[in-house]
């Protein structure tokens, strides 16, 4: 019978022909980001991903096959990430390499550590709690340089705050629905936002737009979990929205 799907990342291949699908995949907006990352110019980058993501190391293939040069992965499994970052970015070794030099000469010496400089960006594949710890934890070791992109874990319960300082300059992917997109119609003062609302939403509007569209005009639909297209053949593509913290604030960038 006809249909829709939702399918989030399961193979296609024994789906009976007439069902629409409709695709949604954290690792979909991973791609999308790296893509975007490899678009600004960006080589080495450092993947932290946590034990609920679990994707360093397809994050570190697909960078390698569209280009990126080298990469450095490792896992958070705290809120605690001082140590983490201080190890990948070898400030160690700098504050080593100044003791060894302070006892040759014999003679106390001003040091200010320094960080490794073959990589130009941090990629976040964690959930918000450890995002908003790792972020300020670079900046404390030395990396203000360093480009910082997040692919949030849609499986926590963390939202957005009005106001992320402690993700700073950071660019998010994320669907428009947990990114604090306005949506007039719904009352959300005592509730959280949640992607599986998002996307049950949203599979409604499609299955609407798939029974009227008789003509099979393509369409286009800025959805709850991002911008959604319907082409003549009735495929479903979707885009997660990407923003930037901007003095605190969530600064859109598109899809």
């Amino acid at each position: 019978s006809q249909g829709l799907m939702i399918l989030p990342n399961t193979s296609s291949e024994l789906i009976p022909s007439k069902l629409s699908i409709f695709k949604i995949s954290r690792k979909n907006d991973s791609i999308n980001l790296l893509s975007y990352i490899k678009g600004a110019g960006k080589d080495n980058l450092i993947i932290i991903d946590d034990t609920s993501t679990g994707d360093r190391n397809f994050i570190k293939n697909y960078w390698k096959n569209i280009g990126g040069l080298s990469s450095i992965t490792a896992t958070a499994k705290s809120t605690r990430n001082e140590a983490l970052l201080s190890d990948i970015l070898l400030i160690g070794q700098s504050k080593l390499r100044s003791r060894k030099l302070s006892r040759t000469i014999s003679a106390k010496i001003e040091h200010n550590p320094r960080k490794r400089n073959d990589i130009d960006s941090l990629f976040l594949s964690v959930d918000l709690f450890k995002a908003r710890s790792l972020k300020p934890a670079a900046d404390y070791n030395f990396a203000e340089s360093l480009s910082v992109f997040l692919s949030p874990d849609w499986l926590s319960e963390g939202q957005y705050s009005l106001l992320e300082q402690d993700l700073e300059g950071a660019v998010i992917i994320d669907m428009p629905f947990m990114l604090n997109a306005s949506v007039p119609f719904l009352n959300l003062k005592h509730h959280q936002r949640n992607r599986f609302f998002a996307i049950g939403y949203d599979a409604f509007e499609i299955s609407l737009l798939l029974n009227t569209n008789t003509r099979r005009k393509v369409i286009n639909l800025k959805g709850l979990t991002g911008n959604i297209s319907i082409d003549k053949t009735g495929k479903i593509t979707r885009q997660s929205l990407k923003t930037q913290v901007i003095d605190g604030q969530l600064e859109i960038l598109g899809y």
